[in-house]
């Protein structure tokens, strides 16, 4: 297919007689024909960078130039222009190793009859490669759309399904609260009750600020990609409507495509949605990984034991509390060592560190630091919670188990965290104990066997 516009041959040839020749055969053939002739890599290189060109007419050897070093500013550039060798002399294996690297003719200066039969084909050729390049270029910007669709809704998706296991979390949490009001005694289960509610109120705040710094910058992310997304179907739009346009008309579009990727930076658009997307990810799975703790704190545990990593259950547990030792200032340190598999009731166990973690970070000065850290010793796991606060006054030593003993301030306990923490112990066959001196800080040390064994009737 010939260009009805002038067709533009650049000809690398160091001979003007030769180039003529090229030339007249092209008008000769009925070719309306607008040429430049170049013989040096300079030379080459400002013709392709100053203009657009139709098909390359080239020498094989010059001597200051070669074929194949025109091919290759030619492929540099980017450019799918027909390449057509027209030599003297040139061996079978030269040429057929020239085809290789991308020529799409040769032919020898003596048969320049095949010129523009090889122009026409290799024209049209090209003609349809640039057809199959536009298609493929719409098909991948559609395909990306439809992949941005796709991320959006799975975004969308997770979103509402965090906020529905939230939901179903907070369910677990209160029906667990009242099973266990219903088996305590009546004259104490709703104090024991309001002490569960009192630790996980000073829980809450912390979990609240760690939900929402990631759900802040979610929400953020997707408005961005909203705005992101907004100025891509613009594009979308104005190359669609650039192909349906006449000729006269596609410079104006143009010019709004150059104007719309200036306002937007497209090639930053389209590099950071990638990111935005990974980021808004991590932060939903921080989301998810806070609801897993808060169920897995607030699981409902069977009548029967069961095989349970208190490593595991421990991790969850200081995970919910790592907000209240935020606020504080509190340095928590976890050392845990490797531990079998230990039969036990899981979520009890884990309100026992619930409750020493929680104490150990208000007895602290900001600053302070709480350490956990578990053990094996034979058949036996230690736990062991140690934090450097004010310490414990000899005095009141004795008492720190006994039920509604608290030193607490109004509203913030009501003693029986302690109590309760000990009968859990107590009731899986271990012991707690505590090692404290005023002004000295404090070392709880929990003993458990690797199976629960319940202390003897009336022991």
């Amino acid at each position: 297919m010939i260009p009805a516009a002038p067709l533009r041959v650049l000809i690398v040839e160091d001979s003007p007689l030769d180039a003529d020749l090229l030339v007249r055969e092209l008008r000769r053939g009925g070719l309306d024909v607008v040429c430049e002739r170049v013989d040096t890599r300079e030379g080459m290189a400002a013709a392709l960078d100053g203009g657009a060109w139709d098909v390359v007419v080239s020498d094989y050897s010059m001597p200051r130039f070669s074929a194949p070093l025109a091919l290759g500013l030619v492929k540099e550039r980017g450019l799918d222009i027909p390449f057509i060798i027209v030599s003297g002399v040139i061996a079978e294996d030269t040429a057929v190793e020239a085809m290789r690297s991308g020529a799409h003719d040769f032919m020898a200066k003596g048969k320049l009859a095949r010129l523009i039969p090889a122009i026409q084909r290799e024209l049209r050729d090209a003609a349809l490669r640039a057809e199959r390049g536009r298609m493929q270029a719409e098909f991948d910007r559609e395909n990306r759309r439809m992949r941005e669709e796709v991320l959006r809704s799975e975004l969308l998706a997770t979103e509402a399904r965090a906020a529905r296991e939230l939901a179903e979390t907070r369910s677990a949490l209160l029906f667990d609260i009242e099973q266990k009001h219903e088996a305590l005694k009546a004259a104490q289960s709703q104090l024991v009750q309001a002490e569960k509610l009192a630790a996980l109120g000073q829980t809450v705040a912390g979990v609240a600020h760690e939900i929402n710094n990631p759900l802040a910058f979610v929400t953020n992310n997707l408005a961005v990609l909203q705005r992101d997304a907004s100025a891509l179907r613009e594009v979308v739009a104005l190359y669609r409507e650039a192909d349906r346009v006449p000729d006269g008309e596609k410079d104006a579009v143009r010019a709004r495509i150059r104007t719309l990727d200036e306002r937007f930076d497209l090639e930053y658009t389209l590099g950071n949605l990638d990111a935005l997307i990974v980021r808004s990810r991590e932060g939903l799975q921080r989301i998810r990984q806070i609801v897993s703790d808060l169920r897995e704190f607030a699981r409902l545990d069977e009548g029967d034991l069961q095989p349970a990593d208190l490593n595991a259950g421990i991790e969850s547990t200081l995970r919910i509390l790592g907000g209240a030792a935020k606020r504080k200032g509190v340095d928590v340190v976890v050392d845990l060592g490797e531990l079998p598999t230990v039969s036990c009731h899981p979520a009890k166990l884990n309100q026992v560190v619930m409750n020493l973690v929680n104490n150990a970070l208000q007895a602290c000065s900001p600053g302070g630091h709480v350490t956990v850290s578990t053990r094996r010793d034979g058949d036996v796991v230690l736990i062991r919670v140690v934090d450097d606060g004010a310490g414990i006054p000899e005095a009141i030593r004795a008492k720190i188990f006994d039920p509604f003993f608290t030193t607490k301030k109004q509203g913030e306990g009501i003693g029986l965290g302690l109590s309760i923490s000990y009968g859990i112990v107590r009731d899986h066959g271990g012991r707690i104990e505590v090692e404290a001196s005023s002004g000295a800080g404090t070392a709880f040390l929990v003993t458990l066997p690797l199976a629960a064994k319940p202390p003897a009737s009336g022991a």
